[in-house]
């Protein structure tokens, strides 16, 4: 590593290079100082060892698709490895590939598919989003079901912390480990879902899969909420014997959102909402599976009549992309509202047990009915007991109402065993309300790991926690 100093003509401060870096997906808005854009490792770990001693606050940023506020930063300076792009490694004998952080994940994931390799996280943001940004943030997506999050493919990673130095951490090959308390077995996972706040990201090195099989989804509506999460718990027990890989959930609120653009697939009057499941196979275990799916679901007010096979690549696509058009639309509704009175977009994502989905959503729509919202929309990956609560507010003080009532809602999820935040991170517009919640020693542990990664202190400040300044 080289120990030149940091050329500090490189920070970009044009003010309309610094307006593109001001704001995410969340809405929020920050005051970044400067943009640096390096073209090696070694730039990186010249500005980290610049900053620190002046206490310039550092963030690492991919594509800002966060949804949390994570990729805004409120002062000093903007790290974007777009410059880092490179041409996937793929390594055929060991099932795995190289990337830089700064690789788009969707292109990267079309990549694999040519190849004959499947990477199964896919969040709704694939096309959008960057490896590093979806290791930071853990992300997962649908197939989590199956799979589970962006963790579970993370084999190494190639990073520059607070201190600048370069650190290679792999994960352990050992089937047996008894070295010490199991969260530090493996220092690689400290950094995954870490926001940014213990180094910088620049190269990782994820497991892929052959591809084997074939995919194919059924769209299935339902009578009641109540008979659909039935259905998912049922669909659960199913797993075991059939190769589930997602299990999404649309209430009524989004399948009349995304009915006037259906296209070729019918969503017809679903007083309970829907469900997408999908499954993998060959031909005659797909067609097998969704015999069983339906004989799973139709005796808790799945409606056979409407079920809709999606059997090709392209009207799963076409499904994806109507899916996807839900946060879009609900984006576009919260700008719309904050630009006229001050209002917005609010969400939050939990997990709980599936059992306890029914009791939490009826008495979420208890409180709704005091609060006058421009409109309430959940989806999500509710085979994990997962949902994504979107509330478009219309004004400051429906926002305020929203948001008390989303403090509640957490009470409530914790009491039933589960966790008041499942994807995209913390960032800053999770933080204050998760803080009550968090496991017993997590602030410590934070703090602890910063003073080995960051002792200055600079890297992701505002993200998962506000820790005092060195």
């Amino acid at each position: 590593m080289s120990e030149r100093p940091f050329d500090e003509s490189r920070i970009l401060r044009d003010p309309e290079v610094l307006e593109n870096y001001r704001r995410d997906v969340s809405g929020l808005v920050g005051s970044p100082e400067g943009v640096v854009r390096p073209n090696t490792i070694d730039e990186i770990c010249a500005l980290m060892r610049w900053a620190g001693p002046l206490g310039m606050s550092v963030l690492p940023v991919g594509s800002r698709t966060s949804t949390t506020g994570s990729s805004v930063a409120e002062d000093g300076i903007v790290v974007d490895l777009i410059r880092f792009r490179a041409v996937p490694e793929l390594d055929r004998e060991h099932g795995t590939v190289r990337v830089s952080a700064s690789q788009n994940l969707g292109d990267l994931q079309t990549f694999l598919r040519s190849e004959g390799f499947d990477l199964p996280p896919d969040p709704t943001s694939a096309g959008d989003c960057t490896v590093g940004g979806a290791v930071a943030t853990n992300a997962s997506g649908p197939s989590t079901f199956r799979y589970g999050s962006i963790r579970n493919f993370v084999t190494e990673l190639v990073l520059v912390d607070g201190r600048g130095g370069i650190r290679t951490l792999k994960r352990s090959a050992v089937e047996k480990n008894a070295m010490g308390p199991v969260a530090l077995q493996n220092p690689l996972d400290l950094f995954i879902g870490s926001e940014g706040i213990f180094g910088t990201i620049v190269e990782v090195v994820l497991r892929v899969v052959e591809v084997s099989n074939q995919r194919a989804g059924v769209f299935i509506g339902f009578a009641t909420r109540k008979g659909l999460f039935d259905g998912v718990a049922a669909l659960r027990l199913l797993s075991s014997t059939v190769a589930i890989r997602s299990i999404e959930w649309l209430n009524r609120a989004c399948c009349d959102l995304v009915r006037p653009h259906q296209g070729r697939l019918s969503i017809g009057d679903t007083p309970g909402g829907g469900l997408y499941v999908e499954v993998e196979g060959d031909e005659s275990e797909i067609m097998s599976s969704f015999e069983a799916i339906l004989q799973t679901v139709v005796p808790h007010g799945g409606r056979e009549e409407d079920a809709q096979v999606l059997l090709d690549l392209s009207s799963r696509a076409a499904f994806g992309a109507l899916r996807h058009r839900i946060p879009d639309t609900m984006n576009r509704m919260g700008a719309a509202a904050q630009a006229r009175a001050g209002g917005g977009k609010l969400s939050t994502d939990w997990s709980i047990p599936v059992t306890e989905l029914e009791m939490i959503m009826a008495w979420t729509d208890r409180e709704l009915e005091a609060i006058q919202l421009e409109a309430f929309v959940a989806y999500g990956h509710i085979g994990n007991g997962h949902p994504h609560l979107n509330f478009v507010c219309s004004d400051e003080g429906v926002k305020g109402q929203v948001h008390a009532m989303i403090g509640r809602q957490l009470e409530q999820v914790v009491q039933v065993g589960g966790v008041p935040t499942s994807e995209h991170g913390i960032g800053k517009l999770k933080r204050d309300l998760v803080i009550p919640y968090l496991p017993v020693g997590f602030i410590a542990a934070i703090q602890g790991l910063k003073s080995e990664f960051d002792p200055h202190g600079i890297l992701g400040r505002g993200n998962l926690l506000i820790l005092p300044r060195v």
